[in-house]
């Protein structure tokens, strides 16, 4: 066979084998996109993807409406978190620990607040009705064991002075 025979027997069977590929790397194949969130008109899903972690998937609002009480919090967080988390925070067999001073530094309130009432479905933790079946957190129980939460964080530590080039504080 010429070099132009086997060039031209190359070149069919290249093309024979790209065809066979469906798609190209780098080409998206396939499937369901994921929607641009300006073409979500739905009022339910809008509320289910972008409000529902803080007012509830019935639309009550879950902001709190009292202030929380830490020591109560303890006993809610007894009743309703110790089982996955363990008895002080620290971890248990089943979840990790809630208490972790960089954690709790880096997360806000309302944040916590937000875990407590939507779960963790990433990680299969319960929301506030389903921690304890058949008996669901009241609004008050999530106000208070955040409250204890935000007790657990570190005291902030203020900046010392300045030192200046010859050792001394200003």
């Amino acid at each position: 066979m010429t070099l132009r025979g086997s060039l031209f027997v190359a070149s069919v069977l290249a093309l024979f084998v790209l065809s066979g590929c469906s798609r190209f790397p780098g080409k998206p194949g396939p499937g369901p996109e994921v929607p641009r969130p300006d073409s979500i008109v739905d009022p339910v899903v809008l509320f289910s993807q972008n409000c529902a972690g803080c007012h509830g998937a019935d639309g009550k609002q879950y902001a709190a409406k009292s202030p929380g009480n830490a020591t109560h919090g303890l006993a809610v967080y007894g009743t309703y978190c110790a089982s996955c988390h363990g008895p002080d925070g620290n971890g248990g067999e089943k979840a990790g620990s809630i208490v972790k001073h960089a954690y709790l530094a880096l997360i806000t309130d309302q944040g916590l607040r937000t875990i407590v009432i939507t779960g963790r479905p990433d990680f299969n933790a319960p929301d506030w009705r389903n921690n304890v079946p058949g008996h669901p957190m009241t609004e008050q129980d999530i106000t208070d064991v955040v409250a204890w939460l935000a007790s657990q964080r570190p005291a902030l530590q203020q900046p010392s002075a300045p030192v200046s080039a010859t050792g001394g504080a200003h």
